[in-house]
């Protein structure tokens, strides 16, 4: 296809072994970062099943599941700024401009990963129970909370992380990973054994949290990242609000107790989506926010 659609011809012949080196280097330390971070959720069923049982791997799968896509769902944009991010590692400023798109782009990370997750604090009890598994998976909501809170520091910084990627640092990634690694297989066997399924959620959750300090780290001394500066400007501004709008979830929820369970489930959803936006709207977004949501609704009009 190089060879036929493009001026482009492959020098069979050129031999550069420091870029071989670099290359070669930098996929092993990938690799070790995918194995380490696929270890986490892979081994946990061989784990629950060695000292718990079938019924925890079953609760485990299903709290999983529901953390794979609130994910996919929060991390939906991070993947189109690595251009825009290698453009902007070459600049003379280019730690000031990264921070800039870190803060721009983790602000609306964070509207969407604090409304799944305020989401399902709410109404995910009534979504496990009436809507989707029936009685009998009670742990299950508790299991997932623990799965998706580290997502909330973790998945608005993938501006930061993604830069690790480019900036060839991959190898400190790495260590982080396996360390997290280490520290999740450890303190799986003894919690699995004791609590089951909320056991191996726990180690998972520990395991997590220590990634965001480890990677907070890199990317302040690696990196140069003025981290407390990206904080300021997002979770400090922005996290406040989204507490009260939980507070004002968990008040509704006491409310509607007495509705039928689907329905409380697709009011509540309704509800708590609708003050959230109004929340963020009018108290915590910017002019810049504002407008993209504004400019949205008139290009739909």
């Amino acid at each position: 296809m190089v060879r036929k659609y493009t001026d482009c011809k492959p020098n069979y012949k050129h031999n550069e072994e420091i870029k071989i080196g670099e290359i070669i280097g930098f996929s092993a330390w990938s690799t070790v970062i995918s194995i380490a971070a696929r270890c986490i959720f892979l081994l946990m069923p061989t784990v629950l099943g060695a000292v718990s049982g079938t019924a925890s791997i079953a609760t485990f799968g299903f709290a999983s599941s529901l953390e794979g896509c609130v994910y996919l769902i929060a991390n939906a944009l991070n993947g189109l700024f690595m251009p825009h991010i290698a453009r902007l590692s070459v600049h003379e400023d280019k730690e000031k401009n990264i921070l800039d798109l870190m803060i721009k782009v983790g602000r609306i990370q964070i509207y969407i990963i604090g409304l799944l997750i305020i989401g399902f604090i709410v109404v995910g009890d009534l979504f496990v129970n009436d809507i989707w598994l029936g009685k009998g998976y009670e742990e299950l909501y508790f299991n997932t909370i623990l799965l998706i809170l580290p997502s909330y520091i973790n998945l608005p910084q993938q501006i930061a992380n993604t830069y690790v990627t480019i900036a060839n640092k991959v190898k400190n990634q790495a260590i982080v990973y396996v360390v997290i690694a280490i520290i999740n297989v450890g303190l799986s066997i003894p919690f699995a054994k004791r609590w089951g399924a909320t056991g191996a959620c726990l180690s998972i959750f520990i395991a997590y949290m220590v990634r965001n300090v480890l990677m907070n780290i890199i990317y302040k001394r690696e990196l140069n990242i003025d981290i407390f500066e990206f904080f300021k400007q997002s979770f400090f501004k922005i996290a406040p609000m989204q507490i009260v709008a939980i507070i004002i979830g968990i008040s509704l929820k006491k409310a509607f107790h007495n509705m039928n369970g689907r329905v409380e489930f697709i009011v509540l959803a309704i509800l708590i989506t609708v003050i959230y936006s109004l929340l963020m709207y009018y108290f915590v977004m910017n002019d810049t926010e504002k407008n993209l949501i504004r400019n949205r609704f008139k290009n739909k009009s």
